[in-house]
Formats: C-alpha cells, sequence, structure tokens
C-alpha cells in the first residue's frame, strides 16, 4: 500500500522542524559550489523582500515595528519586510545568504553572513558595506580581498580601472536576483513568522541547486 501524503497542516509543521536542515543543506551546497568555483570571485548585494504590501502593513502579524519599513533605492520605492543578503559567484550561483530588517543598514549583514571563503578570494560589494575595520582585520587576517566601491568623499579612494571593475562585476548579481524573484510568487503566504522565512529560503535553494543539477546530468 503506497504511503499517504501528510495534509497541508501537518507537512507545515514537518517542514518547520526542518529549518535547521534546510539552512544546513544551502550550506553545504554553497561550500560544494566555492570548490568548484575556479574564479575564486563572488559578489556580495541584497534584495528586498516584501512581507505584504504597504497599504497592509498596520494589518501585517507576521512582522511588526518600524525596523522592517525599508527602502530599495534601485525601484524608488518603499517596503516592509526584509533584506535578503546574498553572496554569489561571479555566475551568479548563491553561496551565502542571511535576513536583516527592512530598515537595517547594509554593513549589518557583515557579522550575519558566515565568510567561509579560500585565501585569495575576492568579494565585491557595493558602498553600502563599507567596513575598514572589517576589511584590515577579519578579511586580511583570513586573505579575503573585499574590494568595496568607494563614495566620493571615501579617504580610500579607487583608480578609475579598480572602480570599473567593481561596478562591472556588482552588475552580474542583479540578474541573478531577478532570476529568484522570478520564482518567487507575489506574495509569499505564511502563517507564521517562521514559516515566511523558510519558504523564502527553498526558493534561494532551488535556484541555487540548479546548476548543481545540470553538472549532475552531464
Amino acid at each position: 500500500m503506497a504511503p499517504t501524503l501528510p495534509l497541508k497542516n501537518g507537512f507545515t509543521k514537518r517542514l518547520h522542524r526542518l529549518a535547521e536542515v534546510l539552512y544546513s543543506l544551502f550550506q553545504q551546497l554553497g561550500a560544494i559550489i566555492k570548490e568548484l568555483s575556479c574564479s575564486g570571485m563572488y559578489i556580495l548585494d541584497s534584495f528586498p523582500l516584501a512581507v505584504c504590501h504597504n497599504i497592509r502593513i498596520s494589518r501585517c502579524k507576521l512582522l511588526r515595528g518600524e525596523v522592517f519599513r525599508g527602502f530599495c533605492a534601485s525601484k524608488h520605492q518603499y517596503f516592509y519586510g526584509v533584506k535578503v543578503q546574498v553572496i554569489t559567484t561571479a555566475g551568479g550561483i548563491p553561496v551565502e545568504c542571511c535576513f536583516i530588517p527592512g530598515s537595517a543598514h547594509d554593513s549589518k549583514a557583515i557579522n550575519k553572513l558566515l565568510w567561509d571563503f579560500q585565501t585569495g578570494d575576492r568579494i565585491y560589494d557595493d558602498s553600502g558595506y563599507t567596513c575598514y575595520a572589517f576589511e584590515d582585520i577579519a578579511a586580511a587576517g583570513a586573505g579575503i580581498d573585499i574590494l568595496t566601491a568607494r563614495k566620493k568623499n571615501t579617504k580610500r579612494k579607487d583608480q578609475p580601472y579598480e572602480a570599473w571593475l567593481k561596478d562591472y562585476y556588482r552588475k552580474q548579481i542583479e540578474t541573478a536576483f531577478s532570476q529568484i524573484t522570478d520564482l518567487m510568487p507575489k506574495a509569499l503566504h505564511a502563517v507564521t513568522t517562521k514559516g515566511f522565512f523558510i519558504k523564502a529560503l527553498i526558493f534561494i535553494i532551488v535556484f541555487q541547486s540548479i546548476p548543481l543539477s545540470n553538472i549532475a546530468e552531464t
């Protein structure tokens, strides 16, 4: 007799119990992708993930507080939710990620990401991640080059070719973000906050595993 599939309620409870396993799976897949990456170049950036439309903020039960009200500069619009911080390969495959409140500065993600990279790896990010202490102590101590796009008023100015390279590689991640959000529905339906983050992570894992499945087929 074939096993019966669990009902929606039972499936959701099982999925909640697998939250840590799913994140561990994402990390392990990320480690495999890092091993397969020959360039040693990675890109750090974020994209907004709204939990509801702005008109429904007052009725939102999944997240509460002004800390989740953020602004997406690239789209010139406010949103209510979180920022998904992602490090991808140069080809746009996610290898590390974390979630921070929508209003939090991008630099807050620095202490939440694993930074599990090899000596000599280079990570490109934009000026929002500027943290000289991290660049000089943590990253340099591990032999990782953090190539942050510099602001005009920065004390550490780039040469023109350095600025061009940083801008070129950072643009690669925009395509990856578009493809990830295309996989997601217009609204992630969830009853609990934990369920919301689990569903978001699952879509990232699916996008992450597509290149690995293509390799396995060949």
